[in-house]
């Protein structure tokens, strides 16, 4: 835990509740394809 707050100049305690952000590297059009698309779509018909 005391290499992670030192490389990100932040600290985190368990038990606590964090937001999470994260961008995509190099801003890559993940969704671009269409078969990216459906996995998303048919795992959330499927819950």
């Amino acid at each position: 835990m005391e290499i992670f707050s030192l490389l990100r100049n932040s600290k985190m305690e368990i038990g606590e509740v964090y937001f999470w952000t994260s961008t995509i590297y190099r801003w890559r059009h993940i969704l671009k394809p269409d078969k990216f698309q459906e996995v998303i779509v048919d795992s959330l018909l499927n819950l």
